[in-house]
């Protein structure tokens, strides 16, 4: 499973395409598994993220990011590529977060269940605080409407749906390093240790084809 999330992993015209699907790809031939990104399910966030931790389901969500919030939720393959979980702000904001505390006076728009939400809430940013919505189209939606004051996500991936969004980057600034973190296959903690050792192993042995996929982007 995954999420719209241009330019890790997305679909489009309705084939399935990024950064992770490639890795995915090329994993999954190395491993000589019948399976190719073609069995990819492209759900919201929350849903994925609820579905790979029922118990007993053989299933797995990428690219996720892997961090101490999440840690015990899933088995871990990867690491595939780095994520920065930044606060966005429009470019006339004058509001300067400088301090973790600070995160505390303020709101924001997330997608439900990402990396940015859980990073918020474990920084005692109150609930009434964090906006959730399914989809990062609606997140610019928010802010234009000023019913919040900031929008938090991934570096990369926010510069990606701006230009998508046509959008222009400049609008926006990024005033807080949330975290940086590493995005990994999250395998459902129902997956016996052996398969996903085999899996890790597979990983690590494409090392130089992942960078080169890695390069392209």
């Amino acid at each position: 499973m995954t999420e719209q999330a241009p330019p890790f992993n997305y679909k489009e015209n309705g084939e399935i395409k990024g950064l992770a699907v490639e890795v995915l790809d090329a994993l999954l031939l190395e491993m000589h598994s019948a399976t190719t990104s073609k069995n990819v399910q492209v759900l919201p966030w929350a849903r994925a993220f609820g579905n790979v931790q029922k118990p007993g389901q053989m299933n797995v969500l990428f690219a996720t990011a892997r961090t101490p919030e999440r840690e015990a939720l899933f088995k871990w393959v990867g690491p595939i590529v780095d994520a920065k979980f930044v606060i966005w702000a429009p470019k006339n904001s004058k509001i300067k977060i400088t301090d973790p505390e600070d995160l505390k006076k303020h709101t924001y728009v997330v997608v439900r269940d990402d990396a940015a939400d859980h990073l918020l809430v474990a920084r005692a940013v109150p609930e009434a605080n964090i906006f959730r919505v399914s989809s990062f189209d609606l997140m610019p939606k928010m802010l234009a409407l000023n019913r919040v004051e900031f929008l938090a996500y991934d570096e990369t991936g926010a510069r990606f749906h701006f230009r998508e969004l046509k959008i222009p980057t400049e609008q926006y600034k990024s005033i807080f390093t949330l975290s940086k973190s590493l995005q990994y296959f999250a395998f459902n903690k129902s997956i016996p240790d052996p398969i996903v050792n085999q899996y890790q192993a597979a990983f690590d042995r494409i090392s130089k084809k992942i960078e080169k996929i890695k390069s392209q982007y």
